[in-house]
């Protein structure tokens, strides 16, 4: 898929392991994917991802605003 244009996969999700997250920010890197996240807070409550508990560090924040800006 990144061959075909695939820019990203969700590496950081409430319900990733530690052991698949590990295993999915290898996959970004090895494909030069941008490696995304979040809460999937939407749709039904869910206990497990409460609005918020879903880190993104700064330098994927900015990688993802950089790549996807348009002037």
């Amino acid at each position: 898929l990144a061959s075909q244009g695939l820019d990203g996969i969700e590496v950081f999700h409430p319900s990733h392991p530690v052991d698949g997250t590990r295993y999915l920010r290898n996959v970004a890197r090895r494909f030069k994917l941008m490696a995304t996240g979040g809460s999937d807070f939407h749709g039904s409550m869910k206990a497990y991802a409460p609005l918020g508990c879903s880190f993104v560090g700064k330098e994927i924040f900015c990688s993802i605003f950089e790549k996807h800006l348009v002037l």
